[in-house]
């Protein structure tokens, strides 16, 4: 069975080799702004086109003088932003759906306990102390049917967005276009400095739209490989200008990340490829969106010969390896020193998966983790008043599992190497219950282990305690 990922790799564009390049961006992003624009306030309502695709695409031609590749272009990356901020709102509208649900918990407990004190102060059986905090209770249950009320009104209307689907968006970013109004707090002295900083973040970007069945997999940008004098992964660039005239611009770039795989698929043709140049700031950037294929048949790795278990915690990993029969044959304590989403974070989780990808394959062992999901967690917390419970909000939002497991599954596809997910359900307990003790392992250590074996197919069940009889 074939399988099919998609990756995104990226170089900045050197001012020195690409100056042509560079220029002719500057001037077309702000064209393929405009036509993002146009197209957006014309499919918003509903996400479908006016007219028929190959209507619309004859009138972007005739309203902005450009071919036909690059009105597809534009049609697939309007259709792309809604449809991802379709799938957004219905996110946002879970998870407040998901904290009203909490709080409401919350309110009836509330509610009860205003009842109980309630009863008590019709027979004037409270003491001062009671009442006061009585009173305290009532205030209380008041502004939590308060907030309740707000995010209920919040809930219907995001409720009626989606079923309208009149979605709203600001290109070049809400925040940027609010700082108009806040010109001295966002450091501009004027507001034509403003809208020259605006209209940069907005008319930022241009994609270009490959088939495989193009010329090098794409019709207006190429990309040819330049091993023949030996420069590794570099690569020379042709971009068709937007003119009738066939005209280009031509300069070149190195892929340090995924090179290789990059020019295996210029040469093989087996899929399109998709280009986009991005501008931020006064730096110029061109992504190659591609896609590889693998079988399952393509692992160098086995579970038979063990695993590689990990338990991922917030500034450490913990790894266990076993054997054929399931039996620990090595631990090992990896320390994260970045937290967060930072650039120091990412590319400091990025090194330690590939060291551990790099082992694996060294061993022919399959990689296990759990398969966590945060969303409804940080859907849940709400905002901590004691020491205790901002520590714990801390640890949650900084606690980027998501990115870890992405990374792990990128890393694993690319190298060919099988990676199990398994529920994590009791890992902690199993361990303290039945590995800890007896080989003298620390909770992290005894849950990777455990992790290890479910991978490998062992079934470890927890026994709960039974209760103590009361006489």
């Amino acid at each position: 069975m074939i399988f099919s990922k998609s990756f995104t790799i990226e170089t900045r564009l050197n001012q020195k080799d690409n100056p042509e390049i560079i220029e002719y961006a500057k001037e077309y992003t702000i064209l393929y702004g405009k036509m993002i624009r146009f197209t957006w306030h014309r499919i918003k309502n509903g996400g479908q086109l006016p007219m028929k695709k190959s209507e619309f695409n004859t009138l972007l031609q005739k309203t902005f003088g450009v071919n036909k590749r690059i009105a597809n272009s534009v049609i697939y990356e309007v259709i792309g932003i809604y449809n991802a901020l379709y799938q957004l709102k219905w996110n946002e509208f879970f998870q407040l759906k998901t904290k009203i649900s909490k709080k409401y918990k919350k309110y009836e407990k509330l509610q009860q306990k205003v009842y109980v004190l309630k009863e008590k102060a019709k027979s004037n059986s409270l003491s001062a102390s009671q009442l006061s905090y009585y009173r305290k209770l009532k205030a209380d249950l008041f502004h939590a049917k308060q907030k309740l009320n707000r995010m209920n009104r919040s809930l219907k209307n995001r409720l009626a967005v989606l079923n309208s689907r009149k979605l709203k968006i600001c290109f070049g970013s809400k925040k940027l276009f609010l700082a108009q109004y806040h010109l001295a707090e966002n450091h501009m002295t004027n507001h034509k400095i403003w809208y020259e900083t605006f209209c940069k973040r907005r008319d930022n970007r241009a994609l270009y739209i490959g088939s495989k069945d193009e010329r090098r997999g794409n019709q207006l940008i190429q990309l040819v490989p330049m091993v023949n004098i030996g420069k590794g992964n570099s690569y020379a660039i042709q971009i068709r200008k937007n003119t009738k005239k066939r005209e280009y611009v031509r300069g070149t770039c190195i892929f340090k990340h995924m090179g290789g795989l990059l020019a295996k698929l210029i040469i093989d043709k087996t899929h399109g490829i998709t280009y986009r140049i991005k501008f931020r700031g006064k730096k110029c950037y061109l992504q190659a969106m591609i896609k590889i294929d693998r079988s399952s048949s393509d692992c160098v790795t086995r579970s038979t010969y063990g695993t590689i278990g990990l338990d991922y915690n917030d500034g450490f990993i913990e790894m266990a390896e076993t054997n054929e029969t399931g039996n620990l044959v090595k631990l090992k304590h990896i320390d994260l020193k970045h937290h967060g989403t930072g650039t120091k974070a990412e590319n400091e989780i990025r090194q330690v998966v590939s060291d551990i990808v790099n082992y694996a394959i060294s061993v022919g062992k399959d990689i296990v983790i759990e398969n966590l999901d945060f969303k409804k967690t940080k859907a849940e917390t709400e905002k901590a008043k004691s020491d205790r419970g901002k520590m714990y909000n801390k640890m949650i939002n900084l606690f980027d599992y998501s990115r870890y497991k992405s990374t792990f599954e990128n890393c694993c596809y690319l190298r060919k190497v099988n990676l199990i997910k398994v529920n994590p359900a009791y890992t902690s307990k199993i361990a303290s219950q039945k590995y800890c003790n007896q080989r003298k392992l620390v909770i992290h250590q005894g849950a990777s282990f455990v992790i290890a074996r479910k991978g490998q197919g062992y079934v470890d069940k927890y026994i709960k305690p039974k209760k103590k009889k009361t006489v």
